[in-house]
């Protein structure tokens, strides 16, 4: 459990790393992000908002385990703080972790929903990172079997125990010892009790050195913990740093689309019909020394411009003059 709480806490600290203490209590909690649901696309990009994956789907955590005779079925590893706690349960050696938390209310809650197995004894783990959301708890159900025997707390608790039955053996042996004292013609080492005693004496030496091996394990797993989660904030925090490269950019692109522009429009009419216009256009952004838009164009006269309407007038002014020519030619 101290494991899972060093990952939490080097994965939060990452996060809040850059606040200003001298703002503390004077700025809103928070962005105003809905965690879970709002998605970069609101925001810029394509992602859910805390979510490492860069495809719009929940990850689920699968792997086949070294040995390669089982796998590893460890539920979601989509939001970061979630994912962390599930490397860190794979790398410990866990095959099976469930999610179940009715609360969650992001839009992948039906994978949060699923009930838990009755035929299994489980152990509860507790975490923050609920929907990507650093001030919810979210829970984890793994192994009790597992758990006794990979978590330190497990662990902590079996050195207990075999403490306690050091403690009785060298309680027994030193009962041992004093009716040894007393007995007569008890000397020979091939009588019972001799034997007895140098059997317990053997079982003391190989449980000493198999306790220092245990513990010499532990120090070095947790060592190489840390060093394996100092690597993995780093290569999270360069992500980051790309992530809020291409938003900048996206940025710089977006305000040259609203600035206002100076723009040049050339039009080639094919076709002059009473009641369309057929015909090309290209036109040119000179504020930013580039082609803008070009096309084919049609436009479908729906009333008669000035044009057409002097020469509907001169056409009835022809046919009236023309009707008096008539006349005249025919009084001839």
């Amino acid at each position: 459990m101290k494991k899972l709480l060093a990952v939490i806490a080097v994965v939060l600290l990452s996060r809040f790393s850059f606040a200003d203490p001298s703002n503390i209590g004077t700025q809103p909690p928070s962005a105003g992000w809905n965690f879970g649901n709002v998605t970069y696309g609101q925001e810029g990009g394509s992602l859910i908002l805390n979510s490492l994956s860069d495809r719009y789907g929940i990850a689920q955590f699968q792997t086949a385990n070294t040995n390669g005779q089982s796998t590893q079925l460890l539920g979601t590893n989509d939001y970061i703080e979630e994912n962390a706690v599930k490397n860190q349960l794979a790398i410990d050696g866990y095959t099976k972790a469930y999610d179940f938390n009715p609360n969650s209310q992001s839009i992948y809650n039906g994978v949060y929903t699923n009930p838990l197995p009755t035929n299994v004894p489980l152990t509860e783990l507790s975490f923050m990172g609920l929907d990507g959301d650093p001030t919810k708890i979210q829970n984890v159900w793994v192994p009790t079997s597992e758990y006794n025997a990979l978590s330190a707390q497990g662990q902590a608790a079996g050195i207990s125990s075999l403490n306690t039955g050091l403690a009785t053996t060298n309680s027994q042996v030193n009962t041992n010892t004093a009716g040894i004292s007393s007995i007569n013609n008890m000397s020979d080492p091939t009588t019972v009790l001799n034997r007895a005693v140098n059997g317990n004496t053997v079982a003391i030496a190989n449980e000493t050195v198999r306790a220092t091996t245990a513990e010499n394990s532990l120090y070095t797993g947790l060592n190489n913990e840390t060093a394996r989660a100092q690597g993995a904030e780093a290569g999270l925090q360069n992500q980051v740093n790309a992530t809020n490269s291409k938003v900048a950019n996206l940025d710089n692109r977006v305000d040259k689309l609203e600035q206002v522009k100076a723009m040049v429009d050339m039009n080639v009419r094919i076709l002059d019909a009473k009641k369309y216009t057929v015909g090309f256009f290209d036109t040119w952004d000179v504020s930013n020394g580039r082609n803008f838009a070009f096309g084919a164009r049609l436009t479908y006269k729906l009333g008669s411009s000035y044009e057409e309407r002097q020469l509907e007038k001169q056409q009835k002014q022809i046919e009236a003059l023309q009707r008096v020519l008539t006349k005249i030619a025919d009084q001839n």
